[in-house]
């Protein structure tokens, strides 16, 4: 077996996909610059200023980040037996004792958040955060899972973002794939002859290893800055929760939108300075003072210090002196630009995640065009709702089984949704007349007597409105729980329709 192959097996465990494409040529190296990502920097350094100074774009990214956490954050669990309903956090749990698992879970949702140098912040407010930097600054947002011991990771305390600038990423070299926790950190074949040879300063022959013992995948402020491996600080990649935005295939980080416009945007910003300066000197205008004559000169120090101290644009000013002035006003001119400015702003926004007309730069954009991009923009927002879950759900899941009593089997998972209530047709989230047409379009095409066969009960109750169907549809007790109150005329309607499809019982 060749080095080469040699490395692919130390790197790739047995139950990961061993992919044959490279990201880059693998060449001999005794170094492991080869399996080293590090963000553009200058971009995010560009990118960042350009959204704390630009309002084109720092706002459609605050509006489109507030959009996608504006539901607020829930847990939702379930138990693998069928006889537990919910579970207690056991007595010895230092924070949440006596509470159901579930509450737990959201009150931790509630507090876990640690931004602007604060503890006790939303989770939602952590997204939010995170979010701006994948579309508005860095491309890629980073969030360190806080644990109340980094080698033992017993608990989690909370969620911190933090500047994907500061790491370098670590990967399977040639590969382009992060390093996996249970991966071999030795980057080099331990039979390398050359393996005793001294490495180059910014160079290491395995990657670092956190305080778990884990790989790492992420190593902050590592020795390619110049800082020992004592200052270096490493997280797995299950310390962290990575989302991007725009990555080229191959690459590890994302690029945020800004970067497809900075040079507009800062176009902009000096065409509107220049605007400004145009209205200065059409309002004040520019004067030229000639001082003496060329047979009583003034000296130029003296010309310079007379001209400064007329106020010529004061009526009621009063100046004597001993010298010829003949001083002269030019008006300036502000340049019609108006279309032209338009036209920058519409091709910024159109890099920015929120559409125009609801950024408030809508110009001539009619009603057709903005219910179009409503309905776009909707399908924007849950497709990041769900990749915020997603990117959450095994920090959401190991959190759920530490306050799980012992033995029991829990599956916890994350959703950017609103509380939901206990009757749905009083929750938010429930759109009655999208409900009205469904109903009444299964009636309308179901074979007669077959509207049941179509669409059961069960699957109606637990797929649009969210209830178990064993707690509504248990006709041998009394007592079971029947939330739904028709009061809406468009689902009472839908109901009654539907009704009759399946028959009078």
């Amino acid at each position: 077996m060749g080095y080469f192959d040699k490395l692919k097996t130390a790197l790739a465990p047995s139950d990961d996909a061993d992919p044959r494409s490279r990201t880059d040529q693998f060449t001999y190296s005794i170094t492991a610059d080869r399996g080293k990502r590090r963000p553009d920097r200058p971009t995010i350094e560009d990118a960042t200023a350009e959204y704390d100074e630009n309002p084109l774009i720092h706002q459609p990214v605050d509006m489109w980040a507030a959009d996608v956490v504006e539901p607020g954050a829930r847990a939702d669990v379930d138990y693998a037996a069928e006889d537990i309903d919910e579970a207690e956090v056991p007595a010895s749990h230092p924070e949440y004792a006596g509470m159901t698992v579930e509450a737990a879970l959201d009150r931790w949702l509630g507090e876990c958040g640690i931004i602007a140098g604060e503890y006790g912040r939303g989770f939602t407010d952590t997204v939010e955060n995170l979010l701006r930097d994948v579309k508005g600054r860095r491309g890629t947002g980073l969030a360190e899972i806080v644990y109340d011991d980094a080698a033992e990771k017993n608990r989690i305390l909370g969620v911190r973002p933090f500047r994907v600038e500061t790491v370098t990423a670590y990967t399977r070299p040639g590969t382009g794939i992060l390093l996996r926790p249970d991966d071999s950190p030795d980057l080099f074949d331990p039979e390398n002859p050359l393996r005793g040879v001294s490495l180059q300063a910014d160079s290491r022959a395995s990657a670092p290893t956190t305080p778990a013992g884990e790989t790492a995948a992420f190593v902050q402020f590592d020795d390619i800055f110049g800082t020992r491996e004592a200052s270096e600080v490493p997280f797995a990649l299950s310390d962290v929760v990575k989302l991007t935005n725009a990555v080229n295939t191959g690459d590890v980080f994302g690029t945020p939108d800004t970067a497809q416009v900075l040079d507009r945007a800062r176009g902009l910003r000096q065409q509107l300075a220049d605007i400004d300066q145009g209205i200065q000197a059409k309002t004040f205008g520019y004067w030229i003072a000639q001082v003496g004559s060329a047979d009583n000169p003034v000296p130029k120090d003296e010309a310079e210090k007379l001209v400064e101290n007329l106020d010529l644009d004061d009526p009621t000013s009063k100046t004597a002196v001993p010298y010829q002035v003949n001083p002269q006003k030019f008006e300036g001119e502000v340049p019609n630009v108006e279309n032209l400015i338009q036209k920058e702003i519409e091709y910024i926004l159109a890099a920015m995640p929120t559409p125009r007309y609801k950024v408030g730069f809508a110009g001539d954009i009619n009603r057709d065009i903005s219910t179009e991009q409503k309905e776009g923009y909707d399908r924007t927002i849950s497709k990041w709702r769900t990749r915020v879950e997603t990117a959450f759900a095994d920090a959401i899941q190991q959190k759920a089984e530490e306050l799980a009593p012992d033995g029991v089997d829990i599956t916890a998972r994350l959703r950017i949704q609103p509380e939901r209530d206990a009757n749905p047709l009083k929750d938010d989230a429930f759109d009655a007349g999208e409900f009205s047409s469904v109903m009444s379009g299964v009636a309308d095409i179901a074979p007669a007597g077959m509207t049941e066969q179509v669409l059961p009960p069960a699957t109606v109750l637990d797929i649009f409105l969210g209830l178990d169907p064993d707690d509504v549809l248990d006709a041998d007790d009394p007592e079971a729980d029947t939330p739904l109150d028709e009061t809406d005329e468009e689902v009472a309607e839908a109901f009654n329709s539907l009704a009759g499809a399946y028959g009078d019982d």
